[in-house]
């Protein structure tokens, strides 16, 4: 199974750097997106590249474009 790891705002891939060792110990191949953080529509492209890399077109994402509340 492919994981691909996103980060929030204001962080960046190395936020999740002590999660990664744990989920390749399991069998998990992981992944952390480093975003550019120069805006959403480069954060979207960068992940969407990624993933589209490491699944091989395999992907089940959740839709994270909405308001917030």
């Amino acid at each position: 199974m492919n994981i691909v790891l996103v980060h929030g705002a204001w962080g960046d891939g190395s936020n999740w750097r002590h999660v990664i060792p744990s989920l390749h110990a399991k069998g998990y191949q992981v992944s952390a997106v480093q975003n550019p953080l120069t805006s959403l529509a480069d954060d979207i492209d960068r992940t969407s590249k990624l993933a589209a890399r490491r699944t091989a077109g395999r992907a089940t994402a959740r839709n994270l474009r909405r308001p917030i509340t």
